[in-house]
């Protein structure tokens, strides 16, 4: 992972009875794979994967929070809660990771002949 960087900003606003929480979160990501090689052994010959960069690369995105609670009665003892987010899927090594197996392991070349029935 070249970087993942995050950055939250929430603020807090009552006016009465009405307590709104706006927030933001802004991301950036950039993920890639060091060349790596192995020598042969017994059962595998000797391998090299050459460097790959940006497999995952993305930012700035937004992500807008917001939520309110409501005191019905005035007295701090009952509240109607919401709240509404916009969240993304986190990102990880792993899912290079995978990118990179996906390409050495999931190739392979099958012919296939359809023949007819008779």
């Amino acid at each position: 992972v070249a970087y993942d960087l995050g950055i939250f900003a929430q603020d807090s606003w009552t006016l009465k009875r009405l307590t709104v929480n706006p927030g933001m979160r802004v991301q950036w990501i950039d993920t890639g794979m060091r060349e790596t090689s192995m020598a042969a052994g017994r059962f595998a010959p000797a391998r090299f994967y050459a460097e790959q960069k940006d497999l995952i690369k993305f930012g700035a995105d937004y992500s807008p929070r917001l939520s309110a609670a409501y005191d019905l009665f005035g007295n701090g003892k009952t509240a109607l809660k919401t709240s509404w987010a916009r969240y993304y899927r986190n990102y990880d090594g792993d899912i290079a990771a995978d990118t990179l197996l996906a390409q050495i392991m999931g190739q392979a070349i099958r012919p296939f002949v359809e023949l007819p029935i008779r």
